[in-house]
């Protein structure tokens, strides 16, 4: 499989992800309001699919290190359990977090949502490792739950002010699930790292390739549920994919794959070749960029489609505050593995 063998090859893959992972929502977005998510997330899980595969049977195959079907045949059935385990633990968070985007829009999802996943994640590898400033790691999270409280009140008060006639405005649907996905989020960084870890762990194209099996195949389990309980709207059905016209299901498609292909370039960033200290991110500069992509989806959705306007001073004022809040909490968070503990 071809990997990465320099630093400044590890660092334009890490940018990659971050915008690919920012970006990839924007295709719902551009399916307009009367797709719902339930039906562009079988094509979505598709996109996925295909790309690990297409990433696993060329660029994983390729190259002198160890191929991607070498890998899959000698690693441990654990590991792949693992991994496609870790795709459904994703599938769910992610389409909680879809949920989201429908009801609040993707600025307001995603920070509600990333703000809790970083947060928490922080805080869960500080009290593992010990190795990281207290200060700066509680500090940034407490800015990112901050944030996320702000970027509640704002949509809050954005739905009060454009829908005051509306009787349920959905307000606390919309906060509870992207809230939800954030939380479930935090498992998902774990097990795939299980799934790379012991002798022969997956690799960058492995993994990939298996957490894409277990989004596709949890996806028709998870459906089941949010077609028939909806979190908006009428109950669907499966008829209702095939009334969707080729434009919907190729954004579908394409979403699928900005995500997969940013995933695959986070797990190439993680996995260089030969001597790995030499290529490897400085850690404040890597958690930046993995971080990275709330911000750019939040931006996507308050400057592409201009999910606020019409809003008072008050509501943008609170979440690009929200927004500000997130970037320094991030920041606090990303560099604390680099000061040494008090």
């Amino acid at each position: 499989m071809i990997l990465p063998t320099t630093q400044f090859g590890v660092l334009l893959l890490a940018v990659a992800s971050m915008l690919l992972l920012g970006a990839w929502a924007n295709t719902f977005k551009a399916a307009g309001g009367k797709w719902r998510y339930e039906l562009f997330y079988f094509d979505f899980a598709l996109g996925m699919l295909l790309t690990a595969m297409i990433s696993a049977f060329t660029l994983g195959s390729f190259g002198s290190e160890l191929s991607f079907a070498d890998n899959l045949s000698v690693t441990g059935k654990r590991q792949i359990g693992l991994g496609v385990i870790a795709g459904g633990v994703f599938n769910l968070a992610n389409m909680l977090l879809m949920a989201g985007v429908s009801v609040a829009g993707l600025a307001t999802a995603f920070l509600i949502s990333a703000s809790l996943t970083v947060s928490l994640s922080s805080v869960t590898a500080y009290f593992w490792q010990g190795k990281q400033n207290a200060a700066l790691v509680l500090g940034g999270a407490t800015l990112l739950l901050l944030a996320a409280v702000l970027a509640a009140l704002a949509f809050s008060s954005f739905r009060k002010e454009t829908s005051p006639s509306k009787k349920k405005l959905g307000i606390g649907k919309a906060i509870a699930v992207s809230a939800a996905s954030g939380v479930l989020m935090t498992a998902f960084p774990p097990v795939a790292g299980f799934a790379k870890s012991g002798d022969i762990g997956l690799g960058p194209y492995t993994l990939a390739f298996t957490i894409a099996v277990g989004v596709f195949f949890s996806t028709f389990v998870f459906n089941i549920y949010f077609m028939n309980l909806p979190i908006e709207g009428q109950a669907l059905s499966f008829g209702d994919y095939f009334r969707g016209n080729l434009r919907l299901h190729l954004l579908g498609l394409l979403g699928g794959a900005i995500w997969m292909a940013g995933a695959t370039c986070s797990f190439l960033a993680a996995s260089p070749a030969g001597d790995s200290q030499r290529v490897v991110l400085n850690p404040a500069v890597a958690n930046l960029l993995a971080y990275a992509p709330v911000v750019v989806a939040s931006l996507s959705g308050l400057l592409v489609w201009r999910e606020f306007q019409g809003s008072s001073r008050r509501t943008r004022s609170l979440v690009w505050l929200s927004l500000l809040t997130v970037v320094v909490g991030i920041g606090l968070v990303s560099v604390a593995p680099l000061v040494s503990k008090p």
